[in-house]
């Protein structure tokens, strides 16, 4: 990999949590390891060095005004006194107005696209159906206006790639760190009949129609469904609870990624069944390469992005995401047919360590701050 001793990253986040998998144990770490001074500015507790990062904590009011006023304006006058050959990349939207401000003091500033965000408008429970068309569209022409101004752009699919300045922008993308997900040794027939889900846990991410499934393949087949990560927004878990699928449910919370390795070499199935919100069709869930990389099967929406991925490796079952009956059936055939489920497995892990690593994307990575870093 080449060389970035010379050059310092000031990444900036006021939204995600100082372990975010992409910003910190991706991103960050890639830099270092290519001898990058990296600083990670972020909510957290305490100051610390993390994969030779150096975190800087800030704290994280809850509201969004509250963040806007008093948050991003102090983290841009913490950006100002670090020197101007510094390269500094911003995670969250709501920084987009500091990048620009910080342009205009003649820094380096890349924006890291890490979702298709007037896709994602549309998947808001908690906004008017008749407001997310038109918010959606400003949004794009926010975002078409604006990233103009920025030195480079970052984002995760080709699709929303296709859409940014050619010039300044570049793919990298989520996929898993091979090292950190290993196969269970345990043969898929002889361990717990495990229906494993990480990741936000909300309606329009399947969560109604998952328990709905269990609720058939629980009694049926003896399983059991396995949630880690976070409920959104915190009361769907009481309403999930309600649920007749919640008495074959087992929520374990957040997974850092030692639990997260754990949990899949126990599991026999990797659920993805979420909604066809433009912001899913258009996605590349990393778990789903997790799930791939950990050999286990995988339970998928059939969408187009997904479709090709799953197939390609043959390494899982489609089902329409709204359909419970249809995802119960794929679970049961999975539980029922263990030895093709296993081969599925192994042949997702085999296509991950050959098509879908993050390691090639730390090379890009590595090559863009490169180019950046001669601006």
């Amino acid at each position: 990999m080449m060389n970035l001793s010379k050059i310092k990253a000031v990444h900036v986040s006021t939204v995600h949590k100082y372990d975010d998998t992409r910003i910190l144990h991706r991103e960050c770490k890639a830099l270092a390891e290519a001898g990058c001074d990296v600083k990670l500015i972020i909510p957290h507790c305490k100051a610390e060095f993390i994969h030779d990062v150096e975190i800087i904590p800030i704290k994280k009011p809850s509201w969004l005004l509250a963040r806007l006023f008093t948050s991003v304006p102090k983290v841009f006058f913490k950006l100002l006194k670090f020197e101007k050959t510094a390269v500094i990349h911003l995670h969250d939207p709501e920084l987009i107005p500091a990048g620009l401000l910080l342009r205009l003091f003649a820094r380096t500033v890349i924006y890291d696209m890490h979702e298709d965000f007037p896709a994602q408008i549309h998947s808001k429970e908690y906004l008017p159906e008749f407001i997310k068309k038109p918010l959606s569209f400003i949004v794009k022409v926010f975002e078409r206006i604006f990233l103009t101004g920025f030195s480079g752009i970052i984002t995760v699919t080709e699709p929303i790639l296709q859409r940014l300045p050619e010039r300044k922008s570049t793919l990298v993308q989520n996929f898993p760190v091979n090292s950190e997900i290993e196969p269970g040794k345990e043969a898929h027939r002889d361990r717990e009949r495990i229906i494993f889900y990480v990741g936000d846990i909300t309606k329009p991410r399947g969560l109604t129609e998952m328990l709905d499934a269990v609720s058939i393949s629980g009694p049926e087949k003896k399983a059991r469904l396995v949630l880690a990560g976070r409920f959104s927004p915190p009361r769907t878990r009481d309403e999930a609870e309600l649920h007749p699928g919640w008495e074959f449910t087992d929520f374990i919370g957040w997974a850092d990624r030692k639990q997260l390795n754990e949990m899949l070499k126990k599991s026999r199935i990797g659920m993805l069944t979420l909604h066809p919100y433009t912001c899913h069709l258009v996605a590349q869930p990393v778990k789903l390469f997790e799930y791939m990389l950990a050999g286990i099967p995988v339970i998928s929406s059939d969408f187009p992005m997904y479709r090709k991925t799953i197939e390609d490796a043959q390494c899982g079952l489609l089902v329409d995401p709204l359909n419970p009956k249809e995802i119960a059936e794929a679970v049961n055939y999975l539980l029922d047919h263990p030895d093709e489920a296993e081969e599925m497995g192994r042949k997702g892990r085999a296509a991950v360590l050959e098509k879908y690593i993050w390691e090639n994307e730390a090379r890009e990575l590595v090559s863009f701050y490169q180019k950046m870093s001669r601006r």
